[in-house]
């Protein structure tokens, strides 16, 4: 028998080393595509992504939070002044009933007596 040469011990390495590389290679796109998620897939995402930046256009910023902030906490304010101002209305009307209801007894009381 012939003894191989070093280019045909080099050619079977070669073919051997491409083999493994290629059922490699193949292997791991396989796994590349199945992982790969489908172009309705991302057309629906971006999507979805242009309604949120949509949505997010349309709320205040930071300075006009701020602003609102500022109006709500006033608005607070002059219902709380509001409200002991009505509290104190309240206070005179019942003392104004009180004289009022002894007015009428007293003028009840002469009519009886007359």
């Amino acid at each position: 028998m012939n003894a191989p040469s070093d280019w045909q011990e080099a050619a079977g390495l070669v073919t051997v080393i491409g083999a493994v590389g290629g059922l490699a290679l193949r292997a791991v796109l396989g796994r590349t595509r199945a992982g790969l998620t489908p172009m309705a897939h991302h057309v629906a995402l971006a999507a979805r992504v242009e309604n949120i930046e949509r949505l997010l256009a349309g709320l205040p910023s930071a300075v006009e939070m701020k602003t609102l902030t500022d109006r709500v906490g006033s608005v607070e304010t002059g219902v709380a002044v509001a409200q002991a101002t009505l509290r104190g209305v309240s206070d005179g009307i019942g003392r104004v009933e009180r004289m009022l209801d002894l007015l009428v007894q007293n003028e009840l009381k002469k009519e009886a007596a007359a």
